[in-house]
């Protein structure tokens, strides 16, 4: 369609199948620099893209509406109005994610400086997916079993297991804290005052040890 080859897509109308949103697959060190070079190879200019995606976790959808003046750079800090559960939320951008935009910002200068969306096709005009771009270098790749979508899965995972938060997301916390179970510890810990926890260890060890595991199963049951 953005080729003017068709006027309509013909798979517009089939139903996709539901992915199954319980498997977590994340790209190891060694399968990010394979796909980071089959990128680069076929499609140097998506890279960006690509980086942008590993380092905020946005959604497809979220990330390839992006008009700029979502993106606070100065804060680093970007805002996205409408979520898929339909509320709005800040993503914190770093080093990384920071130097896609500014390659993004000078592409979308020399291609359509008037436009406002930050990600743009080879016409100037906006870049409305993935698909046909990353799909193939993907393939090149060798990377198994992977999709666009499970860039959410990378960025979540080593979010956990670098310590961070996902506190804005409780399912998603309950769902990678088996990466980082000193982690999980510390969270189910601030549950208990520190007066009671105090008490609690010179009188009742044994039986706070079986009442904070049974709080950790009640809440893990309540994640699935």
């Amino acid at each position: 369609m953005e080729n003017d080859k068709v006027e309509k897509n013909p798979a517009g109308r089939i139903g996709r199948t539901k992915e199954d949103n319980g498997r977590v697959r994340w790209l190891s060190e060694r399968e990010d620099t394979q796909l980071h070079d089959a990128i680069s190879k076929r499609t140097p200019q998506h890279v960006p893209a690509f980086d942008l995606s590993l380092n905020t976790g946005m959604r497809s959808s979220e990330q390839f509406s992006l008009r700029w003046p979502q993106i606070d750079t100065d804060h680093c800090i970007l805002f996205l109005p409408k979520t898929k559960n339909g509320k709005s939320r800040h993503v914190p951008l770093n080093a990384v994610a920071m130097e896609a935009l500014r390659i993004l910002k000078q592409r979308h200068d020399d291609l359509s400086p008037h436009s406002p969306w930050v990600f743009l096709n080879e016409s100037g005009e906006q870049l409305r997916g993935h698909r046909d771009w990353f799909e193939p270098a993907l393939q090149d790749s060798g990377v198994p079993d992977y999709s666009w979508h499970c860039n959410r899965h990378t960025f979540a995972s080593r979010l956990v297991m670098a310590g961070g938060d996902l506190r804005t997301d409780p399912k998603m916390t309950w769902r990678y804290s088996h990466l980082a179970p000193s982690h999980q510890q510390r969270a189910v810990d601030r549950l208990v005052p520190a007066e009671d926890s105090a008490k609690t260890r010179k009188t009742e060890g044994q039986s706070a040890t079986r009442s904070a595991t049974s709080s950790v199963v009640a809440i893990r049951a309540l994640a699935i």
